[in-house]
């Protein structure tokens, strides 16, 4: 008899009540990874072998390819075998679970120079259960501290850090990513999941949702400005920069114009081909989405400058894309507007009118405690100056056209700044307590 090849089966199963299921691993009680003779440790078969070697059986070695005097392992009904490595994950799931069985095969291949005998290890199969999330629109008080914590907005699944500033507020630090241009996320907004006052804005998911009110009026579906937006608040080619990728319709893509009054354009893929964004701060640094403010607040302030009929909107916004519980932050001259507070606190009490001199690198600017990234805007079919300026709307009125945003650059924050509406900014959410 020469190089037999022989195979054993085991089933190993799981049970968990735990809402995000499991996850199991297989590991050795220690680090050796060989199967021993337990008459003799001197003697042993090691494990498949992995990269780099001869044969390589990295990604699988299947019995006719087996080496002979190595030993592997394969998981339900792979046709190969794999080196074993301690600490495998070998099952998971991302549900409650009743007796989830997986099966596992362990194989060997022998010669007569391996020595006789019985040859072993122990394998220890543990199972976790995978952390509940923390999402964003069940968030308490008491739980945003001066820590920051990774929070997930229930309807989409994105991750945000969230901490409790030098104001006393509890602020996102990141920017806002809700692609709008999904139809499937827009379906599902309600105001059990999204910052929507039905009191005052009766209309606004409708509005959201099927792009026009009952009354007949026109309204943006998607998230961010376009080209030649006089015609009114269709989108024909809306961009979005989610997860760093730019992306719009087939043979359109995006531009990126050196500075607004300047003339250089280049096309680009990942914010790391146009911007030097240095992170700075806890958050994650992503650029974010740019939202127009017809769709920061959920279609209910849409007309103004570039409208083709029906009423500029007036007064101060009362529904807004971010997650239920929290809220788009004030803005404006006041001083008892978010941005200003924040402004205020971070800068020593010093008040924060006009431009405030302010480095982003420094632990102790407003850049770097918002962790702000310079995510630049979008006006009018172009995204302009990434790596110069972060923008960030508010939901304070300035006039029929224009609302508040703050400003920031690399040395200085303007809290008070203002934009007309159907330019892009990014949006940071201030939960509501």
């Amino acid at each position: 008899m020469s190089n037999p090849f022989d195979s054993k089966s085991l089933n190993v199963s799981v049970s968990t009540n735990n809402a995000t299921g499991y996850y199991m691993t297989m590991s050795t009680t220690n680090d050796n990874t060989n199967l021993v003779n337990t008459n003799n440790p001197d003697y042993y078969i090691p494990k498949l072998p992995g990269s780099g070697s001869t044969p390589d059986c990295s990604t699988g070695c299947s019995e006719t390819d087996f080496p002979v005097n190595k030993w592997g392992y394969k998981i339900g009904e792979s046709s190969v075998y794999l080196p074993f490595v301690s600490g495998v994950t070998v099952a998971e799931n991302t549900t409650p679970a009743i007796s989830d069985t997986t099966n596992l095969t362990f194989a060997s291949k022998v010669d007569y120079d391996t020595r006789a005998g019985l040859y072993a290890t122990t394998l220890n199969f543990t199972a976790v259960s995978k952390p509940v999330p923390v999402y964003m629109q069940y968030i308490t008080s008491s739980a945003c501290t001066a820590t920051p914590l990774l929070v997930t907005d229930i309807r989409d699944g994105e991750e945000y850090y969230i901490q409790r500033l030098d104001d006393g507020k509890c602020w996102m630090l990141d920017n806002l990513n809700l692609d709008l241009t999904d139809e499937s996320i827009v379906a599902n907004l309600t105001t059990e999941n999204t910052n929507i006052d039905t009191t005052n804005d009766p209309y606004a998911l409708e509005s959201l949702k099927n792009g026009a009110r009952s009354n007949g009026d026109k309204y943006a579906t998607a998230g961010l400005t376009r080209s030649n937006w006089t015609s009114g608040y269709t989108f024909s080619a809306p961009r979005v920069n989610k997860e760093g990728v730019c992306s719009t319709s087939a043979g359109m893509p995006c531009v990126w114009r050196s500075d607004k009054i300047g003339s250089t354009y280049h096309n680009y893929d990942t914010i790391s081909t146009f911007a030097d964004n240095s992170a700075f701060g806890v958050g994650s640094n992503k650029i974010g989405i740019y939202y127009n403010y017809c769709a920061t607040t959920v279609g209910t302030y849409c007309y103004g400058d570039g409208a083709d009929s029906g009423t500029s909107a007036v007064g101060n916004a009362t529904s807004d894309i971010c997650p239920a519980n929290w809220r788009l932050p004030t803005g404006g001259s006041e001083a008892s507007s978010d941005y200003n507070t924040l402004c205020k606190a971070i800068n020593g009490g010093t008040d924060c009118s006009g431009f405030t001199s302010m480095t982003a690198t420094n632990a102790n600017s407003l850049q770097y405690k918002l962790s702000t990234p310079l995510s630049g805007h979008y006006d009018s079919g172009y995204a302009y100056r990434q790596g110069v300026y972060g923008l960030f709307w508010a939901s304070t009125y300035m006039d029929n056209r224009e609302m508040h945003t703050l400003a920031t650059a690399s040395d200085y924050v303007q809290p008070h700044a203002n934009t007309m509406r159907y330019n892009g900014r990014s949006i940071r959410c201030l939960l509501q307590e």
